[in-house]
C-alpha cells in the first residue's frame, strides 16, 4: 500500500486486480464510474455502505474482504451477578 492510501483503498485495488479487471470493466460490473473507482482506489473518496455492497457483488467477494483484520471487540470482564450478597450461614 502506498504512504496515505487507506486500507479500503488498498484492498479494493488489490482484489479488482486479483479479478483480472480493469478499473473501467469493475465500474461497468458495480454501476460506478471509472473515475469513482479511480478516486476511491486512490483514497481520496470513502465509501458509502451500499458501495462497498456493490463492489463485493461485483468482485464475486463477501463484504468482510474489505474489513480490517486488526480491528477487534475490548474484552468483556466478567460480571458479578447483582444483588446483595448472601447472609452467613447461622451457627448451631
Amino acid at each position: 500500500m502506498a504512504e496515505g492510501e487507506s486500507r479500503f483503498a488498498g484492498r479494493l485495488r488489490e482484489l479488482r486486480e486479483a479479478a483480472g479487471l480493469s478499473q473501467y470493466a469493475l465500474a461497468k460490473r458495480s454501476g460506478l464510474t471509472k473515475q469513482a473507482i479511480s478516486r476511491l482506489e486512490h483514497g481520496t473518496r470513502d465509501p458509502a455502505w451500499e458501495t462497498v455492497q456493490r463492489l463485493a457483488l461485483a468482485l464475486g467477494v463477501d463484504c468482510r474482504s474489505f474489513g480490517d483484520p486488526s480491528i477487534t471487540l475490548p474484552g468483556v470482564e466478567s460480571r458479578k451477578s447483582p444483588g446483595r450478597p448472601p447472609k452467613p450461614a447461622a451457627e448451631a
